[in-house]
């Protein structure tokens, strides 16, 4: 991706019990590790606080590299979730 430009992918998270208490998330709801030079970033949430069970919201995270090579970067999003907060790697490249 040019150097500057930006490309924004949309995670849908889902809370697939049937019932029960919702997955409630963090504040910060997440963070990127390293954080580098900000070249992901969380732009927006439809999740709010929590999450009811049977229902889905949407994270949309932004790519923007600030110069040339592959770039790459941890999502923690912090949630009362299983045993542990959620963890995605990221990675993208600057041209």
């Amino acid at each position: 991706m040019k150097v500057g430009s930006s490309k924004n992918a949309t995670l849908t998270l889902v809370n697939p019990a049937r019932k029960g208490a919702p997955i409630t998330f963090g504040n910060p709801m997440t963070t990127f590790a390293p954080a580098g030079e900000g070249e992901f970033k969380s732009i927006g949430t439809t999740c709010g606080g929590q999450l009811l069970p049977r229902k889905k919201c949407k994270l949309t995270v932004q790519f923007r590299p600030q110069s040339a090579g592959p770039k790459s970067s941890t999502l923690t999003i912090f949630d009362n979730a299983g045993n542990a907060n959620q963890v995605i790697p990221l990675s993208g490249k600057g041209e």
